[in-house]
């Protein structure tokens, strides 16, 4: 299903054709208010530098791209610029044309193409300089001026006649550097026209276009040079302001999936758009599952272990990142980017804070980072052999991992690594850890009596097990 950033009752409008659509009054009222709450909440969760230092890709529509392997941007930071969207996940699906989201609703990309991008779980933001009605789910930033590159987000984004030039702008303000340019051709097809990679535009304008386009990157590519590192991975562009580059000599970088798990019919379903609203942002994959309840809270959460061995089956090679659902993710982990270790968490010393004196040191599995090789393998069996021992002891799932890493030698057999404070901060009793890079909400406050009393038949837990094994 797809996401919802602002509240169901957000006023949504269908139109016939949204470009230069004229509205009622009282309808031009409730859409303004509608825009205002969009732009609030993309300023919450895309602010000025959150990808500061991080190297970006802008993706744009030209031929050059025709052939390309898409699997390259995986868990990159990138913007998929008007139907990109219809090849790989973007970070941010960005356009500045109304009539694109119309001609998507009404399927002239065809069935497939309007599935994608209903479904589509990432951050759809649209620059709207014709003021125009869009659904809850598309984010809109306001348009100052066409010959205007903005210094914020809160000023919204320049224009410049097209959206490979609002995607510029928007990654110059979120703070990426380097900023990679894909599919940035700037000229026409050899039949005098716009050309793309991908056909099917209903509306084509004669490639002269493009030199108008070319006009407003020459004006302000010194400020966009001068705020990031702008590299055009097109040598035959005729976009010249940018020094050029080659795909094929940036590293792939090996970036963990973050993956976690929820309980159907509990309060914890709540806590699953902000969760991947908040990890998405910053350009990884992410998975996450709802499950039937095992039984009881404490059944539910040993169940964190099997979950994480079904994901390492499903993701061979792969690092991934645990996170509980009522965790948000608030700056890039960037230490977990190439990792020289198996295992990193984060182990506690309650004294630090001032609290539970006399308690040794605890480790804390709200957050665990693990590399997927035969070594972490058979350590999370360990993991849930000490779990299944366990369950009934109203025991917390992470005092068997950590009897499992201190008792069972794993210390030594593993590369593992202690996690600072900020990659595993409890928002209250460890605030004094500084700025978190992943905030926990600690929901089994609320959560843990109240469904540890419920009760489930035998049958019903038994066929709950088997459909989650």
């Amino acid at each position: 299903m797809p996401r919802r950033l602002i509240n169901n009752n957000a006023h949504m409008i269908s139109t016939a054709d949204l470009h230069g659509v004229a509205l009622p009054k009282s309808e031009a009222k409730q859409h303004g208010r509608a825009a205002v709450k969009r732009n609030k909440e993309i300023l919450r969760l895309l602010p000025d530098n959150i990808w500061k230092g991080r190297r970006c890709f802008c993706v744009g529509g030209g031929p050059s791209l025709r052939g390309f392997d898409w699997s390259k941007l995986q868990g990159e930071l990138t913007i998929g610029i008007n139907r990109a969207f219809q090849h790989f996940d973007p970070t941010i699906i960005f356009s500045m044309d109304a009539r694109l989201w119309n001609w998507i609703e009404k399927g002239i990309f065809g069935a497939s193409a309007r599935s994608r991008f209903i479904n589509y779980p990432g951050i759809k933001l649209w620059l709207n300089a014709a003021n125009a009605p869009f659904p809850p789910d598309i984010h809109t930033l306001r348009c100052p001026g066409t010959s205007t590159f903005t210094a914020s987000m809160v000023d919204g984004l320049g224009g410049g006649c097209n959206s490979g030039f609002g995607a510029l702008n928007l990654a110059v303000n979120l703070g990426a550097s380097p900023i990679y340019l894909l599919g940035y051709d700037m000229k026409g097809g050899k039949d005098g026209q716009q050309a793309w990679y991908h056909d099917g535009y209903p509306v084509k304008q004669a490639g002269s276009v493009y030199e108008k386009f070319l006009t407003f990157f020459d004006r302000f590519a010194m400020e966009a040079n001068s705020r990031s590192e702008v590299i055009n991975l097109n040598p035959d562009s005729a976009l010249k302001a940018f020094d050029f580059g080659k795909m094929s000599t940036i590293k792939p970088k090996d970036r963990p999936i973050v993956i976690s798990y929820y309980t159907h019919g509990t309060p914890y379903v709540g806590e699953v758009d902000g969760f991947t609203d908040s990890v998405r942002r910053f350009g990884l994959e992410c998975d996450v599952e709802g499950i039937d309840s095992l039984g009881s809270w404490d059944a539910n959460t040993y169940y964190k272990a099997a979950f994480i061995r079904r994901k390492m089956a499903k993701y061979p090679g792969r690092s991934l990142l645990w996170m509980d659902i009522d965790a948000r993710m608030w700056q890039y982990p960037e230490l977990l980017d190439d990792a020289d270790m198996d295992v990193g968490i984060h182990i506690v010393n309650w004294a630090d804070y001032g609290r539970r004196p006399g308690r040794g040191p605890e480790l804390l599995s709200g957050t665990i980072y693990i590399k997927n090789n035969e070594t972490t393998h058979a350590f999370v069996e360990e993991w849930i052999t000490c779990n299944t021992d366990k369950v009934d002891q109203s025991r917390f799932e992470q005092f068997n991992l950590q009897s499992v890493l201190d008792q069972g030698g794993w210390r030594s057999k593993l590369r593992f690594r202690e996690l600072p404070a900020s990659y595993c901060q409890i928002y209250d009793t460890m605030a004094g850890a500084g700025e978190p890079v992943i905030e926990h909400f600690q929901k089994s406050r609320k959560c843990r009596r109240t469904l540890n009393a419920k009760s489930l038949s035998a049958e019903q837990v038994t066929t709950n097990k088997e459909s989650a094994s």
